[in-house]
């Protein structure tokens, strides 16, 4: 157990001393609450705060300060260039993994883009060099990678693929979700299956995901008949017009997806 920073605080004489730890557990932070003071402790609001207060405060002639923990913010740098959208995850192992996009700008970009991993086992003070989990062909755009660890210790990383119709202009309406796996902690990954987004033709992740304790996988995804919103939707059904955000479910661990439901549409999405 870490052992909590103290700064001193001087109450005045009508406000109770708090002695506040603050413990570190596994799970919720737990808190504990003290408050002593050498007089009856008052409130703001006296006649309404006084009887059901004080009864529960002890009075001591003891000199008590306000206990926290504090953490020292210092900037690592992992990723020379690149480094967008990183998604960062705490493996049962006690490593912290991040994967991030390098290779190519934040722009959508014909060829060079990847999806990069690093890890670290000293909570994050040293990283490790970065190494490719997935990179594009010379005629696609890799981005949006989200990594998420099971209770069974399987990685799973989602995604999604531009592709260029030319060397300068992509196809808008095409966009794949692929996943890829891990079973050793992110050292080896599966070739990435496509996820059905039927009927929709443009499929985004956005956000890792998430694993109910059932064994039910959630992903969150926005999904559409185009990216490219304004008059070309005019010629559209108005239901297909907007991009909708919608959760997919697997059953099999992430091999399948399916039985999507609708979170929002347009605006809400």
């Amino acid at each position: 157990m870490m052992k909590a920073s103290i700064a001193k605080i001087r109450p005045t004489s009508r406000w109770a001393q708090f002695a506040i730890a603050a413990l570190c557990l596994p799970g919720p932070q737990a808190v504990l609450l003290q408050a002593q003071s050498k007089e009856p402790v008052m409130a703001h609001d006296e006649a309404a705060s006084r009887a059901r207060e004080v009864s529960a405060l002890r009075t001591r002639a003891d000199a008590h300060v306000l206990q926290f923990r504090a953490f020292a913010a210092e900037r690592v740098t992992i990723m020379g260039q690149g480094g967008f959208w990183p998604s960062v995850v705490l493996l049962q192992n006690g490593e912290l993994v991040v994967i991030a996009r390098g290779g190519a700008p934040h722009a959508i970009t014909r060829g060079g883009s990847r999806l990069e991993l690093l890890r670290s086992a000293d909570s994050g003070k040293t990283w490790s060099d970065p190494v490719w989990v997935a990179a594009s062909r010379p005629d696609e755009d890799l981005r949006d990678g989200f990594v998420t660890e099971l209770k069974d210790g399987t990685l799973l990383l989602s995604f999604h693929i531009y592709r260029f119709e030319s060397p300068t202009q992509y196809d808008p309406v095409n966009v794949n979700i692929f996943v890829t796996r891990s079973q050793n902690s992110g050292r080896t990954w599966s070739v990435p299956q496509k996820v059905n987004t039927s009927p929709f033709p443009f499929g985004s992740p956005h956000g890792r995901i998430i694993e109910l304790p059932s064994g039910t996988l959630l992903m969150q995804a926005t999904v559409g008949f185009t990216q490219r919103p304004g008059w070309a939707n005019l010629f559209r059904p108005e239901g297909e017009r907007e991009f909708q955000s919608i959760v997919l479910r697997s059953q099999d661990g992430g091999k399948t997806w399916g039985d999507f439901s609708v979170i929002g549409n347009g605006d809400e999405s």
